[in-house]
């Protein structure tokens, strides 16, 4: 189906169900659920209507896919998935050493001139830590 953003192809699983559903899998395939009430049309008119939706799920797993979920220079800018949502790492020299997250971004305090050895000892701190709060 061609939609404002480009084309959507789509599965459709007919079951018994109360409402049309759609969702995009972590592979990036689309799938429909609707009972046999619902026609093609009117199945291919709600995928058309939620375009929008279909496409920042896709970008999304995109960005997922192409970042590391840990940091590889320890840099500014560098991207950080954590806990499935994409973060950007902030290096800020500070007199204390630390992490903390704010919106978006990762802040990485670091006392100046530590090296990546040093930001990356930092990092596995905190990451230890979160691992052992979802664990």
């Amino acid at each position: 189906m061609l939609t404002p953003e480009g084309e959507i192809c789509y599965t459709l699983e007919r079951k018994k169900v109360k409402n049309l559903n759609l969702r995009v899998k972590q592979d990036g395939t689309v799938h429909v659920s609707a009972n046999r009430l619902w026609t093609g049309e009117q199945v291919d008119a709600f995928v058309k209507e939620r375009y929008a939706f279909v496409f920042d799920a896709l970008q999304k797993l995109t960005q997922k896919e192409r970042l590391p979920a840990y940091p590889v220079q320890f840099e500014t800018g560098e991207g950080v998935m954590l806990m499935g949502e994409v973060l950007q790492l902030q290096v800020i020299p500070y007199s204390a050493e630390g992490i903390k997250q704010q919106g978006t971004r990762l802040c990485l305090y670091v006392k100046e001139g530590k090296n990546t050895q040093a930001r990356q000892r930092i990092f596995q701190r905190f990451w230890n830590n979160a691992c052992l709060t979802v664990f």
